[in-house]
C-alpha cells in the first residue's frame, strides 16, 4: 500500500511530529510512504505563519523567518524518519505557475466563488481559515486588506491543486493523509483525491484538554465525516458501562476546564463565587435559573462556506437571536424563572485571538434592554461557566460542547435541534417544535439534577476521549501548559534556553519504536474503515459490570468535588450537596 502524506506545515511542530509518527507507523507495517512538504511555496501566507501571528501582509523578512523554521523542521523529520518525497515547490512547472498567475488575476469580488480547477472548488476551499481568522458569518469583505488576505489563500490553494495533481497522478497512491482536512491547501488535496477515488484521511490532536497532544483523531474524510460516523456508532456503545481508564480521562478534561488554562477553554477559571453571582444578577432564592449558552457562528459558517458541512435547514430557530427572543418572551411573565443568556466568549477577543465577530456586534445592538428576570452574561463580565453551573437548574444549548460537559455535573440540558450539536442528543432533552421545546424545558426543571445525566455524560465522553482516538503517549509527551512546582519550573527554564531544534530532536529521540498504536494505525487504512471506532464496535472490549461502573463514577465525582470545593464547602450550594452525596463510596460485592 502506498500512502501519500501532504505535510506542508512543518513549522507547527505539534502537527508535524505526530504526523510523522503516523507515517512511520505505516512504513514500519510494510507500507510505502511519500512525504510531500512545502519548500517555501506557500510564502503568500500560510497556516504555519498565522499560527505564529504572522499575517499574509507581514514584511517578507518576518515571513521568511517562519519559512526557515519550516525548512529546519522538515529536514529534521525527513532525515530522522527517512521519508522520501518532494517539496510542493519542486512539483510546480513554469506552466503551472503561469496558469496560477492567470487564474488569480481573473478573480474578483463578484466571481471568487466560481473558481474551480481540476475538480477542486478553489473559491470555496480557500475561505476556511480566512473566515475563521476573521470570525465572519457572511461572505462580505470589509476592506481591501481582507480581500488581499483571501487572495493569498486562493493563490496557495491553487499551488496545492496543481502540485497535488502532479504528485497524485505520478505516484498513484492508495491513500492520502493530511493534518486537518479543512485547511484550504489540504482540502484541495482531498478534493483531488475524491475526484480520483483515492481514500483520504485527516488527523488532528484529540479534544481532551488534559492531554490533547497525547491522542490523535485519525479517520477517513474530515472531522465532520468522523463525527457523523461516531454518532452512528453511539447506539452500540450507549449501554456499555464506562471503562475506568476512560472515566479518569473524562474527569481530567473537566478539571482542566475548571483551571481555564487552555487556549481552547473559553471560560474563565472557576472561582467558587456562586453566592456573589446570585447577588450580582439579582436572582431570588425561590427562582429557578435557566442559562442559555450561545454558540459562535464563524467556525460553523466557515465549514459550510468551504463545502465541508451542509448548512442547517428547517431549524426551530433559524438564528440564535430568534432563540433568545423566544426564551425572553417565555420567562417575561414567569416570576419563578430567571434567564441568563451567556454569549460565547469566542465571539469576542480571547486567549487565542483579538478579533470581535460580526455576530457579537449584532448581539450588542439587539440586547440593549431586558426584563428584570433576564440578564446577558457578556465575556467582559469574566464569569466562569463553572460558577454559573453552581446556580443553574437547566442549561439551554444551541450546539456548544457545554451540552455534554454539564451532564458530568448532573445538570439537565435542553436542545432545540437534533442536527446542530456534534455529540449524541440523547444525553440531553430535545424539542424541535415550540410546544415540545418548552415542554422539554419544563420537564428538565421538574427532573432537576439526576445521576443518570452523569452516567450519560461519562459514557459519551469516554467515546470522545477514548474509544474514537489513537493513543500516542508512548511517543509524544509534550505538554501545552507551564509546569508547576520547583523542579518542573526549573526544567522548563532549561528547555527555554535550548534552541527549538534541540527540543525537537529530543522528541524524535524519545519516540517509541515501534509505537504502541502502530498496528491500530495500519489496520485502519488496510481495512478501509471509516474510524478506529469501527473495529471497537465490531469487537467490543469486556464491559465492567454496572455496579462497578457506579463505583468508578463515584470515585471520579469525588475528584470533581475535591477540585470544585477545595475547602470542603460543598454543602454551601445545592449542586455541591448533590455531587457530594453522589461521591460517597459505594460497596461493590
Amino acid at each position: 500500500m502506498k500512502v501519500l502524506f501532504f505535510a506542508p506545515h512543518s513549522a507547527i511542530w505539534v502537527h508535524a511530529f505526530p504526523e510523522a509518527l503516523v507515517a512511520e507507523a505505516l512504513r514500519e507495517s510494510g507500507h510505502e510512504i511519500v512525504y510531500v512538504t512545502c519548500g517555501r511555496q506557500l510564502f503568500a501566507g500560510c497556516i504555519a505563519m498565522s499560527a505564529q501571528g504572522v499575517a499574509s501582509e507581514a514584511p517578507d523578512g518576518r515571513k521568511a523567518e517562519i519559512c526557515r523554521m519550516c525548512e529546519a523542521n522538515k529536514q529534521l523529520l525527513r532525515t530522522s524518519f527517512g521519508f522520501r518525497g518532494e517539496d510542493l515547490a519542486a512539483l510546480l512547472s513554469p506552466e503551472d505557475l503561469a496558469e496560477v498567475r492567470e487564474l488569480l488575476a481573473a478573480v474578483t469580488r463578484s466571481n471568487f466563488l466560481e473558481l474551480q480547477v481540476l475538480g477542486v472548488d478553489v473559491g470555496h476551499a480557500a475561505l476556511y481559515e480566512f473566515l475563521v481568522d476573521h470570525k465572519k458569518s457572511s461572505l462580505e469583505f470589509a476592506n481591501d486588506l481582507e480581500w488581499r488576505r483571501y487572495l493569498a489563500a486562493v493563490e496557495n490553494t491553487l499551488f496545492a491543486t496543481f502540485g497535488g495533481r502532479r504528485i497524485i497522478d505520478r505516484e498513484a497512491p492508495d491513500a492520502i493523509v493530511v493534518y486537518n482536512g479543512l485547511y484550504s491547501v489540504n482540502r484541495a488535496i482531498c478534493m483531488l483525491a475524491t475526484a480520483r477515488r483515492v481514500p483520504h484521511y485527516f488527523m488532528h490532536a484529540g479534544g481532551n484538554l488534559a492531554g490533547r497532544l497525547q491522542t490523535l483523531m485519525l479517520a477517513k474524510g474530515d472531522i465532520f465525516d468522523m463525527l457523523r460516523n461516531v454518532a452512528a456508532a453511539w447506539p452500540a456503545l450507549r449501554e456499555a458501562p464506562v471503562d475506568p481508564e476512560y472515566a479518569g480521562r473524562v474527569t481530567d478534561h473537566f478539571l482542566e476546564l475548571l483551571r481555564g488554562r487552555s487556549a481552547f477553554a473559553y471560560s474563565e477559571p472557576q472561582t467558587g463565587g456562586s453566592g456573589d453571582l446570585c447577588r450580582k444578577f439579582g436572582i431570588a432564592p425561590d427562582q429557578k435559573v435557566l442559562c442559555a449558552t450561545l454558540s459562535s457562528y464563524d467556525e460553523r459558517f466557515a465549514a459550510e462556506s468551504a463545502g465541508a458541512l451542509e448548512p442547517a435547514t428547517g431549524l426551530l430557530f433559524p438564528l440564535q437571536v430568534d432563540w433568545v427572543h423566544a426564551l425572553i418572551e417565555y420567562v417575561r411573565e414567569r416570576a419563578d424563572l430567571f434567564l441568563v443568556v451567556r454569549v460565547h466568549p469566542r465571539e469576542f477577543p480571547n486567549k487565542r485571538d483579538g478579533v470581535k465577530s460580526d455576530h457579537a456586534r449584532r448581539l450588542e445592538q439587539v440586547f440593549a434592554t431586558m426584563p428584570a428576570n433576564v440578564v446577558i452574561n457578556w465575556p467582559g463580565d469574566n464569569l466562569s461557566l463553572y460558577d454559573m453551573a453552581e446556580v443553574t437548574d437547566v442549561f439551554l444549548n444551541a450546539w456548544s460542547g457545554v451540552g455534554r460537559e454539564m451532564c458530568l455535573l448532573g445538570i439537565p440540558v435542553v436542545l432545540y435541534s437534533k442536527t446542530l450539536p456534534w455529540y449524541p442528543v440523547d444525553i440531553n432533552y430535545v424539542g424541535e417544535t415550540l410546544p415540545s421545546y418548552f415542554a422539554a424545558i419544563e420537564q428538565a426543571l421538574a427532573d432537576g439534577w439526576r445521576y443518570q445525566n452523569i452516567v450519560r455524560g461519562y459514557r459519551w465522553l469516554a467515546v470522545e476521549f477514548g474509544h474514537m482516538l489513537i493513543d500516542i503517549a508512548d511517543s509524544y509527551q509534550a505538554s501545552e501548559y507551564a509546569p508547576t512546582g520547583l523542579v518542573g519550573r526549573a526544567a522548563a527554564k532549561m528547555r527555554r534556553l535550548l534552541r527549538p531544534d534541540a527540543l525537537h530532536r529530543g522528541d524524535v529521540g524519545r519516540r517509541a519504536r515501534p509505537m504502541r498504536a502502530q498496528r491500530q494505525i495500519a489496520s485502519l487504512l488496510e481495512s478501509g474503515a471509516e474510524t478506529v471506532l469501527d473495529a471497537r464496535v465490531a469487537s467490543p472490549a469486556r464491559a465492567v459490570p454496572g455496579a462497578d461502573e457506579e463505583a468508578v463514577i463515584r470515585a471520579e465525582l469525588a475528584r470533581l468535588v475535591k477540585a470544585m470545593y477545595p475547602h470542603g464547602n460543598a454543602a454551601a450550594s445545592k449542586l455541591g450537596k448533590f455531587l457530594e452525596k453522589l461521591a460517597e463510596p459505594v460497596h461493590v460485592a
